[in-house]
Order: structure tokens, then sequence, then C-alpha cells
């Protein structure tokens, strides 16, 4: 066998996985049910409250009394647990994951006034730059605890009759003076 043979033997082959041989079908479908789901489930509380549900729908019950079952934590965290057939000290699977949700969280007291507009003091979370921010519509997703102690859960700006949540940018025509010498990471400040 001739070398450049025994190399092509041997050697991965990278694929593109549309080449693959699968249903393209079910994964369209797949990646319509996420976006739906992502579209849907903003904030890690969202996000467990679906997967709650979803849980409950597939027979799964909250806390360790059956089979299939799951434990939250604060509503921003969960566990899920299916009790195998075989004895756990032949070994177990743990498939592990988190539910991150890039974001501009507000700070703990977050109002204040300036040039006769209200503002809200944040924190960016989750990767996104500075910069990817500004001039993008945004929602208010989150919950307000009252004193006392009841939660209330808010989400403004998923509705087109909402009022529009945005960052602003500077002016084109005035952008020359503060931003154009600067790299884009520090042209729009945290």
């Amino acid at each position: 066998m001739k070398a450049k043979d025994l190399k092509k033997k041997l050697e991965y082959q990278p694929q593109s996985a549309w080449e693959a041989s699968f249903d393209n079908k079910a994964v369209e479908t797949l990646c319509k049910e996420y976006i739906s789901f992502l579209s849907k489930n903003k904030t890690e509380r969202e996000t467990i409250h679906s997967v709650e549900h979803i849980l409950e729908k597939k027979g799964f019950t909250n806390g360790g009394s059956s089979q299939a079952f799951y434990l939250t934590n604060r509503k921003k965290n969960i566990a899920i647990v299916r009790v195998g057939k075989n004895d756990p000290r032949h070994g177990v699977k743990i498939v592990m994951a988190h539910v991150d949700s890039p974001r501009l969280d507000l700070k703990q007291n977050p109002l204040y006034e300036d040039t006769n507009m209200a503002l809200l003091k944040t924190h960016y979370y989750g990767g996104i730059k500075k910069y990817q921010w500004v001039t993008r519509p945004l929602a208010l997703h989150g919950v307000v605890i009252l004193e006392d102690g009841s939660s209330v859960n808010i989400m403004i700006g998923e509705d087109d009759k909402d009022p529009v949540l945005f960052i602003s940018d500077l002016l084109p025509h005035l952008s020359h003076k503060a931003q154009d010498d600067k790299k884009i990471h520090d042209a729009i400040p945290g």
C-alpha cells in the first residue's frame, strides 16, 4: 500500500455535519423548538420554570421520592435525577450543564435621576461586549421582592404595546468628538 493511500485510510477525515446521513427535517424541527425556548426563557428563573413543566410532562416529580425527580435551588438551579436499574456501585452517569443568560443586571439600588430622566445603574454579564448592547431594543425581566416577602414577576418590553428600553449611543454627528479616536472596546464605557 502506498504511503498516500495509507495516510488517507488512517487519518481522520473531517466532514460537515450536514453531509452526514441524518434526518434534516428532525434537525430543523429541533432547531425551531430550541429557538422558541430561548425566545421565551431569557433568565435563569424563566428557564428553570419551563424545564420544570417539561419534566413534569415526562413524569418527573419535584423531590426525591421517585425514580425520576428534580430538585431546584432558589428557582435558579435545577438537578435532574433518573435512578438507574443497576447498582450505583457499578458506576453512575452524570450529565451536567448550566443556564447562562447574557444580560444586564440591575444593581441593588439602581434608580437615579439625571437631566430630568430616570436612569438605572446596571452591571453587564455573559460575554456580550459593552458596545453590543447599545441602540438595541431590550426587555426587562425579573422578580421584585415586596416588603411582605412575596414576589412579583415582571416582564416589560416583550409585548409590542410595552415601552421600549434601550441603551443610547451618541448621535453620529456628535460621536466623532467622543468616540472616533478610541478603540471599539473603549468607545462605549461600562
